[in-house]
């Protein structure tokens, strides 16, 4: 993907799969930490990370990108749709994000905790996707 303007890639990538949780899934999208947690599943996107390596030649401004991001869904009781929407991040696709060049989309890893505490309980799972693109410098 080329760096048409100072946005960085994973800024546009974040915002695309806001989209597609909020807009095509119709799920809660939070961007804030609450201190009560609903019955009904929630998203956060909490970390966001890039990496860069140079493609070949010295010359060349193509980067060699992986942009990480990790995505967690909560719920009060919901411990079957939490874990049924981790499953649907997972199967994310290349062609999910039609307006980038992205060469794959792989899971690195996910968890599932439990908070028992009887005031805040809730289950909390997360998915960590690497998305593996190449990025064009100025």
């Amino acid at each position: 993907m080329e760096n048409t303007n100072k946005l960085l890639p994973r800024l546009a990538i974040k915002r695309r799969l806001e989209q597609i949780i909020a807009d095509e899934w119709q799920l809660e999208l939070v961007d804030y930490f609450k201190t009560t947690v609903d019955p009904s599943p929630q998203v956060w996107i909490i970390q966001i990370d890039e990496t860069y390596s140079p493609v070949s030649s010295v010359q060349n401004k193509k980067l060699d990108s992986t942009c990480s991001i990790t995505v967690v869904v909560f719920s009060e009781t919901n411990e079957t749709e939490v874990h049924e929407i981790i499953s649907k991040l997972m199967d994310l696709a290349p062609k999910d994000f039609p307006d980038f060049r992205i060469n794959s989309i792989t899971p690195q890893m996910s968890s599932t905790n439990y908070q028992s505490d009887a005031s805040d309980g809730h289950v909390l799972a997360a998915v960590t996707l690497d998305l593996k693109y190449f990025y064009e410098r100025k």
